[in-house]
């Protein structure tokens, strides 16, 4: 599976498609990701 970071890197257009796409079972930790970066 892609790290995160490299999802948005290479698909700055539509990260959120990918993140639906890609990480469907851990919503928890994508979220606590972006809430820390945000």
């Amino acid at each position: 599976m892609k790290n995160i970071f490299d999802i948005i890197i290479e698909n700055q257009s539509s990260p959120g498609i990918y993140y639906e796409l890609e990480l469907p079972p851990l919503p928890s930790t994508n979220q606590s990701t972006m809430n820390q970066l945000d």
